[in-house]
């Protein structure tokens, strides 16, 4: 059960979901530190800033009491909403929606809840004796969140097991003939592993129980089913229903993609390639399933020659360093570590292009330029870095100087998107920058008023939220209580992670929490995601060219409202 604790003394109570920004801090002596020219630099930020305030944007947390769940149980959330800019409490959506959705992305549940006094939200979801045990999702958003597409909604994966599963557990192995799939089914007893034989097992190829379902043949140990092409539904999840000491038992299994392919892209820094000058170049590799595959490989030129290694570091990323000759092609060949190995094109360069570069050091970040050394750098660039749509830094490029250094902790936490721009307000390079200020993060002490408890025996906890130099803080957190023998901690994503990270990233991002550690690799791998994966939760070449948002299609939902029409029925006497 999830519990609302407030205390605004000195000493607060738990805090398992708590993110204190230094956004508010900067604020205040932002129009001391930046100082902003009256010519495109003016007009650049106050479009940015005309567009926040047409578009003003929210961010959601969901902590659930925990990850894993029994079908017939209670399912207990908090929905943190906060303000997209400032990463503080918001409360001008007046309802939150939290949806629960099976392995086949057909919705099962959806709650609707409102915030309590202190303007938090919080609630339930009844998880029906039903379910297919499997892999099930949780997505959170307000009304007004629609406006930014349902790819920037929290999702949270649980796991649903069924009662049943605890006596007999179908274990399945794979194997592809062309393009039709083999599944040998087995059955084992737990805790025993013995194998053992159902009553009765029904396959429901696409997953709805709805539909007649694939009687099996149980004789013999082993069970075998051929899903045929056409009959692989497209989230390749089926349905396998056992009836065992006369108990019935629903399970989802999921088709794993067995053709030994995998895709590779390529991102130069900055987002182009220049000639006859040294660049950067970052890769991402991913499997047939969607998620990331490790890879090596060489790069190529035109007639055969080796111009580059490279090895993935993480999560199937990595960078290597490459030269443009004018005039050649590149292509990459790429293996898997399984013996497939493929070739892909390297983009093509660009005889014009100038890229944004950037590099961090123990003490600043220092941006700079590339080109080939025949482009002209004109005197008229602007180099614009924002945060979640606020403009921090707007400048015209000195062609004088080679790089501009900002103090380490110049930006507030979060993503830093850097913008290279020409007199037209056009765009000519982009480059995202994560700032991991340790200052946004707050410091949690437990302490149990003792080592040991008996069964039911009341629990007192001294539990204080600091700052970075040990102030105590206010505000209002959630804790959830489980049985740890039961449970395991979330290792793969937090508040921090989803509010800083995933919730300004388009896309699936694989285990978020490993780039915020604090270590050398974990930083690499972050700048590595930076070059990846994109920032666009605002459309920001149109805000630059002056089209800002002028309308929404979906409004801040401030009350309940309700529609029907009214019926008059006339009695003649």
């Amino acid at each position: 059960m999830m519990k609302e604790i407030t205390n605004n003394s000195g000493k607060l109570i738990v805090a398992l979901c708590c993110l204190v920004t230094s956004l508010n801090l900067w604020a205040d002596s932002y129009s001391n530190s930046v100082c902003v020219q009256q010519t495109v630099q003016d007009t650049i930020e106050n479009l940015f800033r005309e567009e926040m305030s047409h578009f003003p944007q929210e961010k959601l947390y969901l902590q659930t009491d925990r990850g894993i769940y029994m079908s017939g149980e209670t399912l207990w959330f908090r929905a943190h909403l906060v303000d997209a800019l400032m990463l503080k409490q918001a409360n001008a959506s007046r309802y939150v929606y939290v949806e629960l959705v099976n392995p086949l992305g057909n919705l099962v549940e959806r709650v609707k809840i409102r915030p309590d006094s202190l303007g938090c939200f919080y609630g339930h979801i009844p998880l029906g004796e039903d379910l297919p045990e499997g892999n099930y999702s949780l997505r959170a958003y307000t009304w007004f969140m629609q406006n930014i597409g349902e790819e920037y909604f929290p999702h949270k994966l649980i796991y649903i097991s069924d009662p049943v599963s605890e006596a007999i557990s179908p274990e399945i192995s794979y194997s592809a003939e062309n393009n039709d799939i083999h599944a040998e089914i087995h059955f084992l007893s737990k805790p025993d592993n013995r194998s053992v034989t159902p009553t009765q097992a029904i396959l429901f190829p696409d997953g709805d129980r709805d539909k007649e379902g694939k009687v099996l043949s149980l004789e013999g140990e082993n069970i075998h089913y051929t899903f045929k092409k056409k009959e692989i539904p497209a989230s390749r999840t089926f349905l396998l229903q056992t009836v065992y000491d006369g108990k019935i038992s629903n399970r989802y299994f999921r088709i794993p993609e067995l053709s030994k392919t995998f895709d590779v892209a390529f991102f130069p820094e900055g987002g182009h390639a220049a000639q006859s000058t040294t660049i950067k170049m970052a890769f991402k590799a991913i499997d047939a399933d969607g998620l990331s595959t490790e890879v090596e490989g060489q790069v190529f030129d035109e007639e055969g020659q080796v111009c580059a290694d490279f090895k993935s570091q993480h999560l199937g990323m990595g960078s290597f360093r490459m030269y443009y000759v004018p005039g050649k092609k590149y292509h990459a060949v790429c293996s898997d570590g399984t013996g497939v190995s493929k070739r892909f094109d390297l983009p093509e360069p660009s005889p014009d292009a100038i890229s944004l570069n950037t590099l961090w050091s123990k003490d600043y970040l220092r941006v700079s330029l590339s080109k080939s050394p025949d482009t002209p750098l004109g005197t008229s660039l602007t180099l614009v870095a924002h945060l979640r749509g606020i403009v921090l830094y707007a400048q015209p490029w000195d062609d004088k100087q080679n790089y501009v250094d900002f103090e380490k902790d110049f930006f507030p936490a979060g993503i830093v998107h850097f913008l290279l721009v020409d007199e037209g307000r056009n765009i000519l390079s982009e480059r995202l920058v994560f700032s991991l200020q340790k200052s946004a993060l707050a410091q949690t002490e437990v302490r149990p008023d003792r080592e040991n408890y008996l069964a039911r025996e009341k629990v007192d906890m001294d539990i204080q939220i600091k700052d970075i130099n040990g102030n105590p803080m206010s505000g209002n957190f959630a804790l959830a209580v489980v049985d740890r023998t039961d449970v395991k901690p979330d290792t793969v994503s937090n508040i921090v992670s989803t509010l800083l990270l995933t919730s300004d990233l388009k896309g699936h991002i694989e285990s978020p929490l490993s780039y915020l550690q604090d270590s050398r690799s974990s930083s690499y791998a972050l700048d590595l995601l930076m070059m990846t994966q994109g920032w666009r939760k605002y459309n920001i070449p149109e805000v630059l060219k002056g089209n800002v948002t002028s309308a929404l299609p979906y409004n801040l939902e401030l009350g309940d409202e309700v529609s029907g029409k009214v019926e008059l029925s006339l009695i003649h006497i």
